[in-house]
């Protein structure tokens, strides 16, 4: 067969990098193996005289490679044949003729091996629409990409029932002049089936298929079209394998580029269903994988629009009962980035969803067994703009949901990311970053342990030499009732709020708000003995700015609540909380700060403890508060940090069997007065739990990071306190601060008092990066008592002391301070008496 050697424009597939990561198809010594390459189609014929119109290239051949020889493995391989290109125009009056449609492709691989293993692999390349002639009157369109179609089918007894296949559809050819369109992208269409007749064998049936990318559009043509790709159930597993792997890929075609004003081609769409059903009683480990990703737009370099990324979407279902089945699926979505606009805004992203399921049930519950499910999604990125008065596209959408079902442990991970927001250049905005919200996005049920996981992510913001793009919010939300299950639980919500666009090349340019992130988790488990429980929350970070004189804008909040409500005999639980605002550092730029809170819980644990801890961290430094109750009646620990939150001081509730640590850094509101006169707000409470406790112990502890400066002092000043009854038998307070190390232990009202009553000068800032860790320990026996308190950080004047030959100067404060010595500056009169409140 004669193949063209004349030269072509192609467009990359974008795919290409990923091709690279597959397994490969491999050539075994003694495979069958057939490979066919279709004829070219011929060229079309050039106009000679003027006036004359050339005429369309000639269609590819097709190419249909069978091999089933062999009886352990076969191989077939087939190439569609290019399209001719179209001949030339004679100008004034002569039009160009049409680009011939590339050849199709078709590869099928059978092997069946009674007495061991067998292998087959398959490819199809569907053939190179041709061009459109190069010079003519009016225009003409490309050809279309061949068509591909790959088979391969393994029936195998013993050993490895192994089938591959791989489609990719041909490129579309290139079109020219307004009204035309480079040619579609080839249809890829890929089949992969394994049969495993003993059970020491195992099976592997894999496909991959790529849409063939549209045509580039020449002086005025738009782009063609990507190929979509629709994969449903193309790899199927049966028999008695011992291990059974599924694996479908498919990706749609990128739209094709354009040079001369035309728009870009749209990416195909991609979508991958996968169902996997498997019962009887051998023991068998199972696994399947599904994945799409859109097209990428065709973009455009003077003139016109970028074409639309294509959507992407997963389905994957695994369903097995009898004896013993470990299922594992994983399913990810990506949409395809839409491509660049030069006359108008950029248009939105690809979206993406993904659901991905699995239910293994067994004739008795086994400990041992663990099925999971993992789905992500991930929006595509809007499409960049140029020119004042235009944006960047916004970025697509992303849906993620995951669930498992098990008579053993199961486990359901969900994650989903915004798009990005297109770039803006020559005075655009850059596009904003898409949302991404979460709600009760995974669930699992199991007689053993559950394990969940959902994540959100918003989309960065785009780029701008003017205004960069809002990075999108993220929203994690998730609430769980157990019910009457007994199964251990731990569950996980975290949230992250995308970057604002960064700035460049503008004396004026304002770079763009970080999102705003919020997780909140609410698990109720009444009968479950050990709960873990996670939110955590991250504020999107302004963007940067790359010029002098350019605007910074504002970091995203953060909030995170985790709450966990027990009440089963012997329960023990742990709940933690943490919110970080954008910019979670010290002295990390000049964006703006914002606030971050973080408020975890444990109610009901009953019998065993309850441990809480929260940490907040922003521009103006970092936070934790911790929690501990460890009782024989039911313990509740609640812990809250914050940063730049308004607090109102001495609120005690004083519950039975609560053990409470608050830590607010740089608070607000009128006892605080402005945000350098108070460094940090801290308050512990803790009340006896219930009659026949044995000593019941409480816990609870604060840190606070930030930055002072020259010239500033550091005081502790203690503000209101709550006693019930007995208030306590022993209380301990202690607190660190570089050298400095107090520790106080009370037994009863009257010797805290008198410590409550002082001034207590902690040291000199000096301009540094200062760690005061604060904690108290509380015991009682007596039935109804409880005791709080809470106090600040203040800033106030320096203290100059003498140099003495002992160590950083703070063991001569530790002496006054313990010794009771009061440093009389009027503090006193500015915070109230601090009165020791007693309940009648």
């Amino acid at each position: 067969m004669i193949l063209s050697n004349k030269p072509r424009i192609r467009k990359c597939i974008t795919a290409l990098p990923l091709i690279l990561l597959l397994p490969g198809i491999g050539n075994p010594a003694g495979a069958a193996t057939v490979d066919l390459v279709g004829t070219n189609g011929i060229l079309g014929v050039s106009g000679v005289n003027p006036g004359e119109s050339g005429t369309d290239g000639g269609n590819g051949g097709d190419a249909v490679a069978l091999s089933n020889a062999d009886v352990t493995s076969n191989e077939a391989y087939a190439t569609g044949g290019n399209g001719g290109d179209g001949g030339v125009g004679v100008l004034p009056g002569g039009s160009q003729g049409a680009g011939g449609n590339g050849g199709g492709a078709s590869a099928t691989a059978t092997t069946v091996n009674p007495g061991g293993g067998a292998t087959a692999s398959a490819r199809a390349t569907g053939g190179t629409g041709g061009n459109a002639g190069f010079v003519g009157e009016l225009g003409a369109g490309g050809g279309a990409g061949g068509a591909a179609t790959a088979s391969a089918s393994t029936e195998a007894a013993g050993g490895n029932a192994d089938s591959r296949s791989e489609a990719y559809g041909g490129t579309g050819g290139a079109g020219y002049g307004v009204g035309h369109v480079g040619g579609e992208g080839g249809i890829a269409t890929a089949f992969a089936d394994a049969v495993q007749n003993s059970a020491d064998g195992g099976v592997y049936a894999q496909a991959w298929q790529f849409g063939g990318a549209g045509g580039i559009g020449f002086a005025g043509a738009d782009g063609g079209s990507g190929a979509e790709s629709v994969m449903t159930n193309a790899t199927t597993a049966t028999g008695l394998a011992f291990n059974t792997t599924l694996n479908s890929y498919g990706a749609g075609g990128a739209g094709g580029d354009t040079a001369g004003g035309g728009n870009g081609g749209r990416g195909g769409d991609a979508t991958t269903v996968l169902s996997f059903s498997k019962d009887g009683d051998s023991q068998t480990f199972n696994s399947a994988r599904a994945d799409a990703t859109g097209g990428t737009g065709g973009s455009t370099n003077d003139g016109g629009l970028g074409g639309q990324g294509g959507n992407a979407g997963v389905d994957l279902d695994m369903v097995a009962s009898g004896l013993d089945h470990w299922l594992t699926a994983t399913g990810t979505a990506t949409g395809g980035a839409s491509g660049r606009s030069t006359s108008g805004n950029g248009l939105a992203g690809g979206s993406a969803t993904s659901s991905v399921s699995v239910m293994s049930e067994k004739s008795e519950r086994r400990w041992f067994q663990y099925d999971s499910a993992s789905s992500s999604a991930f929006g595509g990125k809007g499409g960049d703009a140029s020119g004042p008065g235009f944006a960047g596209g916004v970025g697509g959408t992303a849906s993620a949901s995951a669930s498992a079902v098990s008579d053993g442990y199961a486990a359901a991970t969900a994650s989903q990311i915004g798009g990005a927001g297109g770039d803006g250049r020559n005075g655009a905005r850059g596009g904003d970053g898409a949302a991404s919200i979460m709600t009760n996005a995974v669930a699992a049920t199991s007689p053993f342990g559950i394990n969940l996981a959902q994540n959100a992510y918003g989309g960065a913001g785009g780029a701008s030499d003017s205004q960069g793009g809002r990075g999108g919010d993220a929203t994690s939300s998730l609430t769980l009732d157990m019910g009457t299950a007994a199964s251990d639980v731990f569950a996980s919500v975290y949230a992250a709020g995308g970057a604002g666009g960064t700035t460049f090349g503008n004396p004026l340019s304002i770079d763009g708000d970080g999102g705003d992130a919020t997780a909140l988790v609410d698990v109720t488990a009444l009968n479950t003995t050990s709960a873990t429980v996670y939110a955590q929350a991250r504020g999107g970070s302004a963007g940067n700015v790359f010029y002098s004189g350019g605007s910074d804008e504002a970091d995203g909040s953060a909030t995170a609540n985790a709450r966990l409500t027990m009440g089963a005999d012997n329960a023990y639980g742990a709940v933690s909380a943490n919110a970080y605002s954008g910019t979670a550092c010290l002295g990390c730029g000049s964006n703006t700060g914002n606030s971050a809170d973080a408020l975890a819980e444990v109610v009901g644990a009953t019998g065993g403890y309850a441990a809480a801890n929260s940490t907040s961290a922003g521009s103006s430094g970092y936070v934790e508060a911790n929690s501990y109750a460890t009782v024989a009646s039911p313990a509740t620990a609640v812990t809250h940090s914050s940063v730049g939150t308004a607090v109102t001081p001495g609120v005690f509730g004083l519950l039975a069997g609560t053990a409470v640590s608050k830590a607010v850094l740089a608070p607000t509101g009128p006892d605080f007065g402005t945000a350098t006169q108070t460094f940090g707000y801290g308050l512990f409470e803790a009340a006896y739990g219930g009659i026949g406790e044995t000593a019941g112990q409480y816990r609870g502890s604060a840190s606070f990071s930030f930055l002072t400066t020259l010239g500033e002092g550091l005081y502790l000043d203690f503000l209101t306190s709550r006693a019930l009854e007995t208030a306590f038998d022993t209380l301990t307070f202690s607190l660190t601060l570089g050298a400095l190390n107090l520790n106080e232990t009370f037994s009863d009202l009257a010797s805290f008092q008198s410590f409550f009553d002082a001034d207590h000068f902690l040291g000199n800032g000096d301009g540094g990066f200062q760690t005061v860790f604060v904690s108290y320990t509380y015991t009682s026996l007596f039935q109804g008592s409880g005791f709080g308190f809470d106090y600040r950080l203040a800033n106030g004047p320096r203290v100059e002391v003498n140099p003495v030959p002992l160590p950083g100067g703070f063991v001569l404060l530790l002496g006054a301070l313990l010794s009771g010595v009061l440093m009389a500056r009027g503090r006193k009169a500015a915070r109230g008496d601090g009165a020791l409140l007693r309940a009648a």
